[in-house]
């Protein structure tokens, strides 16, 4: 692979699906791109395997993965990260030049029921699924029940990607129902009999340092970064297009639940900010320390909210 200037860049590849020939029909090709904003950038991918083999240049990775009795510990040459395999967090510990960054106490993956009662993520099954050069990724999936049970009120699956000399950490999360749907008289409705409902399911992430900064942006495709004075959320409700109160949108009750159209970013009581479609960050810092926080599609997959407090 070859950077615009023509330079081989280090590259990890997988195979993901072969042709009945077994020549390749998915790749999955990792590397990392240096890309200024606003800009486009070309890449090329050189198929002669010879050609190709003389210049790329020699992978020496920074990743390093190790396993114990509880946890998984992955150093990345920028961070090193703990994750428990007994209780979904999904960090214990992080650790950026030798000092601890996370407050573990009060980090967790919290669920709620639609009666308010909490669960815990109990894991099942904890292992490294890709190894590489540039990206190791963890596959993690378990249980979500009360504390006090051994019930199963959902399950979850998800997939940790951590990547070489980076401090990022990309979660996939999936929230599964076990149940089976009954479809009575061949309909899928909404409020089946197998369907499960809660009220909130959120990632606590806690800094390790006092009076850090609120930094935040709505549109990271365009917008100025700006200071929040105290705690902040950006919250989208619904969908931000003209037909936000379609009848496409209605709950299992029948009716459409959202309140407003778009989103609105709030501080206190008070709304700082509001619009139609977010893609927003937040970040908290203090003296080159920084925990930021996004989610992929947000205004796609509403309701949805990030929110940060100091």
């Amino acid at each position: 692979l070859c950077n615009p200037q023509g330079q081989a860049i280090p590259l990890q590849t997988e195979v993901l699906a072969c042709w009945p020939d077994q020549s390749v029909k998915w790749g999955l090709f990792d590397f990392q791109a240096d890309v200024a904003a606003h800009t486009r950038a070309e890449y090329t991918l050189i198929a002669n395997r010879e050609h190709a083999a003389s210049m790329t240049p020699e992978l020496i990775t920074s990743l390093l993965v190790k396993k114990d009795a509880d946890s998984f510990q992955i150093d990345t040459g920028a961070a090193i990260f703990t994750v428990p395999t007994r209780r979904f967090a999904p960090f214990s510990s992080v650790m950026i030049d030798g000092q601890e960054r996370l407050d573990a106490a009060n980090s967790c993956v919290s669920f709620e029921d639609d009666a308010g009662r909490q669960y815990e993520h109990h894991i099942e099954q904890a292992r490294v699924e890709t190894s590489g050069a540039l990206r190791i990724t963890l596959n993690i999936d378990g249980q979500i029940r009360r504390p006090d049970s051994d019930a199963n009120f959902a399950r979850f699956a998800a997939r940790l990607h951590f990547y070489a000399h980076s401090a990022a950490c990309r979660i996939d999360y999936t929230l599964h129902n076990p149940n089976a749907a009954q479809h009575l008289n061949g309909l899928w409705d909404l409020g089946d009999s197998g369907s499960i409902y809660f009220n909130d399911l959120s990632f606590h992430v806690a800094a390790h340092s006092q009076n850090l900064q609120i930094v935040w942006n709505d549109d990271v495709l365009g917008a100025s970064p700006r200071i929040a004075a105290g705690t902040m959320s950006i919250y989208q409700d619904s969908s931000g297009g003209d037909h936000w109160m379609s009848r496409n949108h209605v709950n299992r009750l029948g009716k459409v639940a959202h309140r407003f159209q778009g989103y609105r970013v709030t501080q206190g009581d008070a709304v700082i900010s509001s619009g139609k479609r977010a893609n927003p960050l937040v970040a908290l810092q203090q003296n080159g320390i920084r925990i930021e926080a996004a989610i992929r599609d947000f205004w796609q997959n509403f309701p949805k909210e990030l929110e940060a407090t100091p």
